[in-house]
């Protein structure tokens, strides 16, 4: 009877450890000017291309962007904001926002475009607003997923987004937003420029799994006396 109730607290004390290293980078961590920048004590290092980290506010929703292109504080369509790990993670989130469908600021159908390494390679989704007001489709692996913005997306609004699905267990070395064009293409005024608010990562931690399983083996002996 010791056993079998040992066990189960021995499964409960890995899985707790299994979650329990978890990180959150937001815009308003970034320092303005600078092109790289460490997080979580060395943990996450974060870079620009094309320009400096730059913060933008808009309807009190802080984020992080580019200083150069066409808008400052904001991430163009050539440039990009890099987060890499020191060990690989599980993207549990990102948050954008700025990201608009139309025609707002001349942009139409924004797409923000989302990279992440892994053991195998790239992978490449998109987020992509639609003509429908405050809706738009993360395409990640093959999937597509309906997104409902967190903040309005009229003008004035924060147009706040956050995607939570499609990653799984994936693990991460680095993911990288960008922007590409939409329907409208170069042609917009501020095609498909938008901000970082937040990336919510968490910690795979082999120690804890170990235990986890062994645990597992445990309840197996357990049971069978």
């Amino acid at each position: 009877m010791k056993n079998l109730l040992i066990v189960p607290m021995v499964i409960s004390a890995a899985l707790c450890a299994a979650t329990a290293n978890a990180g959150l980078i937001s815009g308003t961590d970034f320092t303005n000017g600078l092109n790289s920048q460490s997080f979580d004590s060395g943990f996450v290092t974060a870079t620009s291309t094309n320009g400096n980290f730059k913060k933008k506010t808009v309807d009190t929703y802080t984020a992080v962007g580019v200083s150069g292109g066409r808008t400052g504080g904001e991430i163009d369509l050539d440039e990009s904001i890099k987060l890499t790990f020191a060990n690989d993670v599980n993207i549990d989130s990102f948050t954008l926002a700025f990201l608009y469908n139309g025609p707002e600021f001349n942009d139409v159908l924004e797409v923000a475009q989302v990279s992440v390494m892994t053991a195998t390679g790239i992978q490449t989704g998109t987020l992509t607003t639609n003509l429908v007001e405050d809706q738009a489709t993360w395409a990640f692996g093959g999937n597509t997923f309906d997104i409902t913005a967190v903040e309005g997306t009229q003008k004035g609004d924060d147009a706040v987004w956050q995607v939570t699905l499609g990653f799984g267990d994936l693990n991460v070395s680095s993911i990288e937003f960008g922007a590409v064009a939409g329907v409208c293409g170069a042609g917009c005024g501020n095609q498909s420029d938008y901000s970082l608010g937040a990336v919510a990562y968490s910690v795979p931690e082999p120690g804890a799994l170990a235990l986890l399983g062994l645990g597992l083996i445990g309840l197996g002996v357990a049971r069978r006396r």
